[in-house]
């Protein structure tokens, strides 16, 4: 079955000519998939990790296996702060264990 999807996505990637792909729930498949994935891709991938609380450490470590991932830690401390007034000591706090 990878080798089905490594070689589709090389030949979308040769039909269409894009420059990046985003991937939906990199936490459902093996990481060492998204290597080899990648590989076949050749452009810029970025993916999300679900669910979105998920701790900053869990996420970034799938920067080792893909060019990048949404920061949605950020994104839920960032709504919360808006929507429902919660203190901006939880994005300091955020910001310090992302930046450790």
């Amino acid at each position: 079955m990878s080798s089905t999807l490594k070689s589709w996505i090389s030949h979308l990637i040769k039909t269409y000519g894009f420059d990046g792909i985003r991937l939906d729930t990199l936490n459902e498949v093996p990481k060492t998939f998204w290597t080899e994935f990648a590989k076949s891709a050749g452009v810029f991938q970025i993916g999300n990790i679900m669910p979105a609380n998920t701790n900053v450490g869990y996420g970034a470590d799938y920067q080792n296996y893909v060019d990048g991932v949404f920061n949605y830690p950020m994104f839920s401390v960032m709504r919360d702060i808006w929507a429902t007034g919660n203190s901006m000591i939880e994005l300091s706090a955020l910001m310090t264990t992302e930046a450790n």
